[in-house]
């Protein structure tokens, strides 16, 4: 029970301070748009690292989604090359791809 309470707070915390920092990044400074990506990517992937493994990937043993360090990106560069994403994990590397050209493989060669 207090983890839950202490994952809500964190929920608003985070919802709370994210919009105020964004609009000091807009008016006051230069908002750096990609680091607040990876960020929230990382978060992300480490939240719901079970669920993109279980939709995404053939074998869900084989570099499974969720290290808070990675992005989804990473770890989508990462099970392509290992030719271990289903047609949904293709789908979303060709979907981003139309995006940035050879997103996934340039994310997982640069290890972010």
């Amino acid at each position: 029970m207090k983890g839950i309470l202490i994952f809500i707070i964190a929920c608003i915390a985070f919802v709370i301070t994210t919009a105020i920092s964004f609009c000091y990044g807009i008016w006051v400074s230069r908002l750096d748009f990609w680091k607040y990506s990876v960020s929230i990517d990382q978060t992300i992937n480490a939240i719901s690292g079970p669920l993109l493994t279980k939709v995404l990937l053939k074998d869900k043993t084989i570099f499974p989604f969720g290290d808070m360090d990675k992005t989804i990106s990473y770890n989508l560069g990462k099970n392509k090359q290992f030719k271990n994403l289903n047609w949904v994990g293709l789908l979303v590397c060709n979907c981003l791809h139309l995006i940035d050209k050879n997103h996934v493989a340039k994310a997982y060669e640069q290890n972010i």
